[in-house]
């Protein structure tokens, strides 16, 4: 009897464990994978974010121009007192060539072109509180004319100079 009571038990517990089971499910599930692979050359983000950073980088060159343009306008319209005759060549350290793409604040490239030529920046007069902004992008061209570049471009803030005996670049802010 012990023997029938203990499979009767084994039945019901098998019998319920399927029942529970059985009852989670609502039916049967279909799942579609239906997969496209697309090789990674192919990607239409790799694609995108290509053309837009060419976009970005003509956008940039187009911007440098415009800046450029601007800041001859400024010169005309309010000229220096005196125009300082160009950078020399042959000054130690101005007659190096180089390519620069820049565009942002005048003391960090300032500080870039110093360490490139072995000089260091002295700076002079109160820094504006909106940053003296340049851009730039040349490619082989002398130290000197980069320099002659800023200072086009910042005539109306600051004043740039090269003293190669104390092989030193000033920035002189004007006072506002």
């Amino acid at each position: 009897m012990k023997k029938h009571v203990w499979n009767l038990a084994r039945l019901v517990s098998l019998i319920s464990a399927i029942f529970l089971l059985s009852s989670c499910s609502d039916g049967k599930k279909i799942v579609d994978l239906n997969l496209k692979y697309l090789p990674t050359d192919r990607v239409p983000a790799q694609v995108t974010d290509e053309q837009s950073q060419q976009q970005i980088a003509e956008a940039a060159v187009v911007v440098g121009k415009s800046l450029q343009e601007l800041s001859a306008v400024q010169m005309t319209v309010h000229p220096p007192k005196k125009l300082r005759k160009p950078f020399d060549t042959r000054i130690p350290g101005m007659g190096k060539m180089a390519s620069i793409s820049w565009t942002g604040p005048v003391e960090p490239l300032l500080k870039k072109i110093a360490q490139a030529t072995n000089y260091h920046l002295r700076i002079i007069g109160k820094k504006p509180m909106l940053p003296v902004l340049v851009s730039l992008n040349i490619r082989n061209k002398p130290i000197a004319d980069i320099l002659r570049n800023v200072l086009y471009q910042v005539v109306m803030k600051a004043d740039v100079a090269v003293y190669a005996s104390s092989r030193t670049i000033e920035l002189r802010y004007h006072s506002n």
